[in-house]
């Protein structure tokens, strides 16, 4: 029987550098904080976070945690001006402000999420005027 010289080697040379990812020479030297840090995160998570979100879900009506939402997406909308400035991306720039001013203002400190709405008002007056 004739064997193929290249696919041996070939087949010797892929499971001899396999075997370098069972070894335990490249140890993390924080694996054990580590391992505290999740730990004590999955038993904060169980424990503490999930009956709070529970509670809040069960206690308060829809339109109150959209509002919430709402609120804390407005905020968020900052860091995102300052990344798109960073990016040199002016025009998404200035789009997120005048965002952020029509939600900070008309809609409440952006409880209420106008901003689509009065893009939505744009697209028709733009259109009526075509």
């Amino acid at each position: 029987m004739r064997f193929n010289i290249s696919g041996i080697a070939t087949s010797i040379l892929l499971a001899a550098t396999l075997t370098g990812c069972a070894t335990q020479a490249n140890r993390d030297p924080l694996e054990g904080f580590n391992r505290g840090v999740y730990k004590f995160n999955d038993t904060a998570d169980k424990a503490v976070l999930k009956p709070i979100a529970g509670a809040y879900k069960a206690v308060l009506p829809s339109p109150i945690r959209t509002g919430v939402n709402n609120f804390f997406t407005n905020l968020a909308t900052v860091t995102s001006i300052i990344n798109n400035v960073l990016q040199l991306e002016l025009g998404k720039a200035m789009d997120n402000t005048g965002r952020l001013l029509i939600n900070s203002t008309i809609g409440i400190g952006g409880l209420i999420d106008v901003a689509p709405w009065m893009a939505c008002l744009s697209i028709m007056l733009t259109s009526a005027r075509l």
